[in-house]
């Protein structure tokens, strides 16, 4: 098994929402949901914001016990 690094962290973005993106009539409360519930738009996966809380692991290691 090939050894992997995962990382695992916070972002936090602030953003003012394009409401021309979201359904007509949604609510901000409805927008901030819609983009926390679908990490595949691509309007809110970017490189943009502040990150904390980076955790490390190395996965995929194979022990053996001697």
């Amino acid at each position: 098994m090939t050894e992997r690094i995962k990382l695992t962290m916070t972002v936090t973005w602030e953003y003012e929402p394009n409401k021309e993106d979201y359904d007509k009539g949604m609510t901000i409360e409805q927008m901030a949901e819609f983009d926390a519930t679908q990490p595949e738009v691509p309007s809110i996966i970017r490189g943009e914001g502040t990150y904390s809380d980076v955790k490390w692991e190395i996965t995929g290691r194979e022990y053996k016990n001697d």
